[in-house]
């Protein structure tokens, strides 16, 4: 078997770049040359291809999890690769996990000042009540949707 040296690296990977028509094997998209890495496995230290350098990381980090995880004492990560692609194309359980629950939306302070703006504007005799704070927990009570309603304004939230 022959062993490169590192003068030869640089100019394997360009040939081997171009046998592989500058496409990453693993993400399958165009590879540019100073995007390019040679791929080898840390065991034997033979060389597998070209592929992008952030594919090439995440092919590494993927296999020191599997040993740090101590899922090489069940199987080999090649089975346990083709175990998952098949797990997570298998079809999803109609049930949703605690964590999943959609948090409740928060209202932004500037949609309620603008309420409020809209509010002291109007010229309508009914708004003759106190105008409501902006709620501390910033969820929309009954009160400021009525008021979002009858103003026609469409509350804004935070993250939406």
């Amino acid at each position: 078997m022959r062993q490169l040296k590192n003068t030869e690296v640089k100019e394997f990977r360009e040939e081997l770049l171009l046998e592989q028509e500058n496409i990453c094997p693993l993400c399958e998209q165009h590879i540019n040359k100073n995007d390019a890495a040679l791929d080898h496995d840390h065991d034997s230290g033979e060389i597998r291809g070209v592929l992008h350098s952030t594919c090439n990381s995440l092919e590494g980090v993927i296999k020191s999890r599997f040993k740090r995880a101590g899922v090489h004492k069940l199987t080999d990560l090649i089975t346990y690769l083709e175990n998952l692609l098949v797990y997570l194309q298998k079809e999803h359980l109609e049930v949703l996990h605690p964590t999943s629950i959609p948090k409740p939306k928060k209202l932004k302070k500037s949609s309620y000042n603008y309420l409020k703006k809209r509010y002291k504007l109007s010229k309508d005799k009914r708004h003759k009540k106190k105008f409501p704070d902006y709620p501390k927990s910033k969820k929309l009570t009954k009160g400021l949707t009525q008021l979002y309603f009858e103003l026609f304004v469409e509350p804004e939230y935070y993250g939406v």
